[in-house]
């Protein structure tokens, strides 16, 4: 179809939502502006397109499932309204760096899973859960969890190399080995009972140089 020849689109204000599967496989899309009207961005909205940089505008509430996942983003910044990130939404990108705003309270499995590019992330302070793999087979370097995440899924930071990692003081939920297999070449700081109490689950087979 002549739409997947899209290079470049337009979206009006009046527009409130982007639709699931909108732009699906359309390759040579490297280009979306406008959306300032938008609220939501459905499931597999940008999947596997050739978008290299997006802005998320403060109105959108919702990003869906595999929305931008295998797509050729290297830019992202997330709007400061966003509550829920779906799993797997940036999945298989070139994103290097990322922002989790203060607003977002769920990040879906699998959210940045195979992102390899990925070097860091800066969790809000709203989060409430990450969800399982989230950051599987990514390159990030560090992580703060912050106090106000109360559920870490299974294999979240698994098989990482971290220099440092903090683990905030509002955990009560630990399923599976969120840590399974990952190196800390420098410090883990655990500022929670609960996590030192399961300490063997969540961290699983990994290499831990010193724990404060």
């Amino acid at each position: 179809p002549d739409a997947y020849n899209l290079t470049s689109v337009y979206i009006p204000n009046s527009v409130t939502s982007i639709p699931d599967a909108a732009f699906i496989n359309c390759t040579s899309l490297k280009t979306v502006t406008g959306c300032a009207g938008i609220t939501s961005i459905g499931n597999n909205a940008f999947y596997n397109t050739g978008l290299e940089s997006f802005v998320i505008p403060d109105t959108v509430m919702t990003i869906g499932r595999e929305a931008f996942r295998g797509s050729q983003l290297k830019n992202i910044v997330i709007g400061n309204n966003v509550k829920t990130i779906g799993s797997t939404a940036f999945a298989n990108t070139l994103l290097t760096d990322v922002v989790i705003p203060d607003s977002v309270t769920d990040m879906g499995d699998n959210a940045f899973i195979y992102n390899t590019t990925l070097k860091s992330i800066v969790l809000g302070n709203s989060l409430t859960r990450i969800g399982g793999q989230c950051f599987f087979r990514t390159s990030i370097t560090s992580v703060v969890i912050p106090d106000s995440v109360k559920t870490i899924e299974s294999g979240v930071f698994q098989e990482l190399i971290l220099s440092d990692a903090t683990i905030g003081s509002g955990v009560t939920s630990i399923n599976g080995a969120p840590f399974y297999g990952t190196s800390i070449t420098n410090s883990l700081t655990v500022k929670n009972n609960y996590v030192l109490q399961n300490f063997y689950q969540t961290f699983s087979n990994c290499n831990i140089n010193a724990i404060n």
